[in-house]
């Protein structure tokens, strides 16, 4: 987009190329920009071009959150030497002023002062450096901390238990997006029902945003779908941000679409004919690659224990109302557990460790992993 206005005021380039995140991110620098809409397009615009120029990674919004949170509730002021704190444009930041982030950003680009060097960091080193316990950001709804460094991503605000326990299947944000793309569909339920049916086996695969039913084996089956997705189009170069193909606009065929769509691209692009399902088995085999790696990582051979952990904000409600109740999204803690024990069962992982077995990733020609495992006490 060109805004010349923009440029001149604040000594941008008129011209701005970004999408989603990167261009709409800086205005959660901003807490009372509700109350200036008319400033988002000149935010957005000076944010993004500063981010992009100094090299910044917002972490998909947990930066701006970090930053606020510790402002509003008062750590900068306490942890900060006075002179720093007052040199920071905080003001502007309350008068929704773009030119504050002129001012902040390049400090955590060039980690200047402690303000800039520890909220270039990721939050849990930042965190831990303030001595501030990381559940006190976890249980925060403000910050939507998950529990392994980075932010919540279509959760259970869009997809009920999928979403949760989606967003611990990886040891950062997921990026995924063919779950919040089905339910937010713009399809009536009835519509979304009939799909799941045809493609999960059963209606119950899919609940209504805000009317969520316990778990079941349906739901969790179409979390395999949804993490096999995700890992394609990492490695196919497609965007599931116009996907999935699951459903299409046909309303004779009620709304059903063609669940190879992307075995067809991929077999007309490369000559290498494959079906859907060995797609979906190949985007199972990176997420189990990148399961043990990551065990690796973390010396662990309990995932469930030390990496699939959920924030406490999703069992929480503003208006107490209980789980399973029209019009709230909160979850259960005793449904989320069955959520993990259906999951992996059904993937081939140990249920209480959350591991894949031996025969499991045999399963999926990973053989070589498995002397590697063994041998370093993750795996028997």
């Amino acid at each position: 987009m060109k805004d010349t206005a923009t440029a001149a005021k604040f000594n941008v380039n008129p011209i701005t190329e970004q999408t989603c995140g990167g261009l709409l991110f800086p205005i959660f620098f901003y807490p009372n920009l509700k109350n200036h809409p008319e400033r988002n397009i000149e935010i957005a615009i000076v944010g993004s071009q500063l981010m992009d120029d100094l090299g910044l990674w917002c972490n998909y919004g947990q930066l701006q959150r970090d930053m606020i949170v510790m402002y509003q509730d008062g750590y900068w002021k306490k942890l900060l030497s006075k002179e720093e704190y007052d040199s920071l444009p905080w003001k502007k930041i309350d008068d929704v002023d773009a030119s504050a982030m002129q001012d902040f950003l390049p400090r955590i680009a060039y980690r200047k002062g402690e303000f800039g060097k520890w909220l270039g960091e990721t939050t849990p080193v930042m965190l831990d450096h303030f001595g501030i316990p990381l559940k006190t950001w976890s249980d925060d709804h403000r910050t939507l901390y998950w529990s392994n460094g980075h932010p919540k991503h279509h959760t259970n605000e869009d997809d009920g238990q999928l979403g949760c326990v989606l967003n611990c299947m990886w040891n950062r944000d997921p990026m995924a997006h063919a779950h919040v793309n089905f339910t937010r569909s713009g399809l009536p339920i009835k519509e979304m029902k009939h799909i799941a049916k045809v493609t999960w086996g059963d209606e119950s695969a899919v609940d209504q945003i805000g009317d969520y039913t316990p778990t079941n084996a349906y739901k969790m089956k179409r979390l395999q779908w949804v993490i096999a997705r995700t890992e394609l189009h990492n490695m196919l170069g497609l965007c599931s941000w116009m996907a999935p193909w699951e459903y299409c606009p046909d309303e004779k065929n009620q709304y059903v679409g063609d669940p190879n769509m992307e075995a067809k691209i991929f077999s007309a692009v490369t000559g290498v004919n494959k079906t859907g399902d060995d797609l979906d088995k190949d985007g199972i085999r990176a997420w189990m690659l990148q399961r043990v790696y990551t065990m690796r990582q973390l010396s662990s051979s309990n995932m469930r224990k030390d990496h699939d952990l959920v924030p406490g904000w999703i069992y929480t409600d503003p208006k107490d109302r209980k789980p399973f109740t029209k019009g709230t999204v909160r979850m259960d803690p005793d449904d989320i557990n069955k959520s993990f024990d259906i999951f992996f069962e059904q993937i081939g992982c140990d249920k209480e460790t959350g591991v894949p077995t031996t025969d499991t990733l045999k399963a999926y020609r990973l053989d070589f992993v498995i002397p590697v495992l063994q041998k370093e006490g993750l795996i028997k």
